[in-house]
């Protein structure tokens, strides 16, 4: 729900308390939309959405935000800055804005997009390449790749060894084609920057180490002078964020190493029998010791859980090994130390720090409340069959495959099993030994599913044929083993198989007319006033920190 009124307004803002600053944009109920405000917030929502600037849409954009003010007004009035979760969530707020306040004036104050950049990135937007990789967790186990690979040994025959995944480990780690911004921003740096035929020395990505080497590449031949200024904005962006994204990785990093985390393992296994969110033993017990500075830190399992207390239930409930355990835990003290550094530094007193606190605030108010506002609201079954055979055209069911799996504790198992099967066997062997009771009772089968669905096993599953065998596949801790049994095309789509669609599409109109109504009832109630009637000159880029 959160999500779907957010795309509603395409809203990430709020406004600041009026003060004597320069001329805002607009003031709500003695709340002012300020230029630098309106200008950070517009270029951002272009940007995200890939959109030009129009008059139009700037106008459209400015009565958006006066919306979620209005609605944030009224939710004022009747309490929620008073709530304990108003509380939480400002806390969150502020230490990640302090954060990034740190990261602005300490990792990003000398990045720039220079002129070499932007044609640079110019090129990478018209630039399709094609490479293989070998993964590996580690770097030094990626350097023990590359060195079998200088030794002479091939892509081909690693990849058997290394590759779960059956596509990759039977054409060499062959990735195929890609473009700009599909790949890991450190893969697709080293890739772009190699030369074709080259083996690259190991590079490191979100998910581990990877050894490229670049089969082909193709530059679109003629790119103009007007392609470029077009561009432009598009590309200072591009550059901007991948520096930055680039330098803050390799911060966090010498923050962590300077730090030099140490887990005491015997405490953390009594933490992870018990889970992260109950006592377990060594309670009390030093369980994580680390240095900040020229001090030495000491955490007890309940102070950790302080630390922890604004991850999310699915990252805490995602530690379940010393591994996963000692990764969340440098992520923490990480997060500490620059917590302290910043407000050592005075950034809590900073104007982007205060204003955006307030911004945030601002749009957690209007979430929360535009939730209150339509949590009510019902559709009949009469009101879906009516827009479903108003609108039915539009609803179609895409080419699905049926598939089968079976799902086992280890890779081993599921290398074993797959071993086992001769074409005819995999629902005998799938109910004998796949862990899913609810599949296993049933061969293994577990119907028809669309790429979507399927996720990033899509590409290979509807690359199959029928009869098939992929993994086994990585999933939540397990490994499936699937059968592709078949596929089912396109076709018009049941009221039963679009139900869910046709509630999420009517829902989303009937909360739009909604807003409209009860915003012009708003305006009414609270002073609207625009300052700046012209949006049309005023220009994008302004004084504010990006």
């Amino acid at each position: 729900m959160r999500s779907l009124l957010v795309l509603l307004l395409c809203v990430l803002v709020g406004c600041t308390p009026a003060t004597d600053r320069p001329e805002p944009v607009a003031v709500v109920n003695g709340r002012t939309i300020s230029v630098d405000q309106y200008q950070r917030s517009y270029r951002d929502y272009l940007f995200s959405g890939g959109l030009e600037d129009e008059p139009t849409r700037r106008s459209a954009f400015l009565n958006r935000m006066i919306a979620v003010e209005l609605i944030s007004a009224e939710a004022r009035d009747n309490g929620i800055e008073e709530t304990e979760a108003f509380g939480e969530a400002r806390e969150r707020a502020r230490q990640k804005l302090l954060i990034e306040a740190w990261l602005a004036d300490v990792v990003y104050a000398d990045i720039e997009a220079t002129e070499a950049d932007l044609v640079d990135q110019f090129v990478r937007v018209n630039t399709q390449t094609t490479a293989r990789h070998l993964f590996a967790p580690t770097q030094q186990a990626a350097q023990a790749l590359k060195a079998r690979l200088d030794g002479g040994e091939s892509f081909e025959s690693i990849a058997r060894e290394t590759f779960a995944d059956p596509v990759l480990a039977e054409n060499g780690g062959l990735l195929g084609t890609f473009g700009f911004d599909e790949m890991d921003p450190d893969f697709e740096n080293a890739a772009f920057e190699q030369r074709v035929g080259e083996v690259g020395d190991p590079v490191r990505t979100s998910q581990g180490w990877s050894v490229i080497k670049v089969e082909d590449r193709f530059t679109k031949p003629i790119m103009t002078e007007t392609e470029f200024a077009e561009k432009r904005p598009q590309l200072e962006g591009y550059v901007l964020e991948r520096k930055q994204n680039l330098a803050r990785r390799a911060y966090l990093d010498a923050v962590v190493s300077d730090a030099d985390v140490e887990l005491n393992e015997e405490v953390a296994a009594g933490i992870l029998g018990a889970s992260l969110e109950q006592t377990g033993d060594g309670e009390g017990r030093t369980l994580v010791t680390f240095r900040n500075g020229d001090s030495t830190v000491e955490w007890t399992p309940d102070q950790l859980r302080e630390a922890a207390r604004f991850t999310s239930e699915r990252q805490r409930r995602s530690v379940d090994n010393l591994l996963d355990l000692q990764a969340f835990v440098e992520g923490l003290v990480t997060r500490s130390i620059i917590l302290e550094r910043a407000v050592d530094a005075g950034l809590g007193r900073d104007d982007r720090v205060r204003q955006g606190l307030d911004a945030a605030m601002s749009e957690w108010i209007y979430e929360h409340a535009f939730d209150d506002l339509v949590k009510g609201m019902e559709l009949s079954e009469a009101d879906l069959r009516t827009y479903f055979e108003t609108y039915q055209d539009e609803f179609q069911q895409p080419r699905r495959a049926r598939v089968s799996e079976i799902v086992t504790a280890s890779r081993e198992e599921g290398d074993a099993l797959r071993a086992r099967l001769n074409g005819s066997n995999f629902a005998e062997l799938a109910r004998a030994h796949s862990l899913r009771p609810e599949s296993a009772a049933d061969g293994g089968r577990l119907g028809l599913f669309s790429a979507d669905e399927l996720g990033p096993w899509a590409d290979d599953v509807f690359a199959a044929r029928p009869g098939a065998i992929l993994g086994p596949l990585p999933a939540a801790g397990k490994y499936i083993t699937l059968q592709v049994e078949g596929f089912e095309a396109p076709r018009p789509a049941t009221f039963e198989e679009a139900r869910d669609q046709v509630e999420a599409m009517l829902r989303r109109e009937r909360q739009q007319d909604f807003l409209r109504s009860h915003v012009q009832e708003l305006r009414a109630r609270y002073p609207v006033r625009i300052v700046i009637e012209s949006l049309d000159s005023l220009p994008l880029t302004g004084s504010a920190h990006a």
